[in-house]
Formats: structure tokens, C-alpha cells, sequence
């Protein structure tokens, strides 16, 4: 019974701030993040590998610019992120015209 009661006790001390205000009742800020977009044309960055040492089997171009921004999870800490697929080819197929 002493446990349970100390273990109560312990729960609501924890639910008070260091100033003894309720933490539920403190201001929250919150920021607006801002918005980057990601124009994805393959290329380098892109690719992929079996292996991180394996270039025999590497190819550039495989991975949607969507995968790569999945990749990232924290960067939903700093911006808001919308990504165009613009085009998808191989870094050596990549041209002016």
C-alpha cells in the first residue's frame, strides 16, 4: 500500500512544472515552419548500389525524389517539404536540350 501511494505521489509531483504551475497550462510556442520544395531530376544522388562499396552494380537515377525526402524522417523537424518529380533519368543521360 506505502508503494502504490509513493508511486501516486511521485505521479502528481510530476505533473507540476519546477515554478508549480500545472505543465498543461504553460504558454506553448509554436513556430510555423517553412516550406521547401524539392525539384527531383535523378541523377547521382539518386542512385543506388547493393552495397556502399559495391559500383558494379550501381545505378544512378533509381530512387524517386519522394524516397530520398522518406529517408530524411527529421526533416519534418525544420520545414514542411513538397517535392516535384520533375524528371528521373541517369546522370549520363542528363543534357541541356
Amino acid at each position: 500500500m506505502a508503494t502504490r501511494v509513493y508511486l501516486l505521489l511521485t505521479l502528481c509531483l510530476l505533473t507540476f512544472s519546477s515554478d508549480g504551475v500545472f505543465a498543461q497550462n504553460q504558454e506553448v510556442r509554436v513556430r510555423e515552419l517553412p516550406l521547401v520544395w524539392v525539384l527531383s531530376t535523378g541523377g547521382t544522388i539518386a542512385g543506388t548500389s547493393t552495397s556502399a562499396t559495391d559500383l558494379s552494380n550501381y545505378k544512378s537515377g533509381s530512387l524517386l525524389g519522394e524516397e530520398i525526402v522518406r529517408s530524411v524522417p527529421q526533416i519534418k523537424q525544420f520545414a514542411n517539404v513538397k517535392v516535384e518529380q520533375v524528371v528521373n533519368v541517369p546522370s549520363q543521360d542528363m543534357n541541356l536540350k
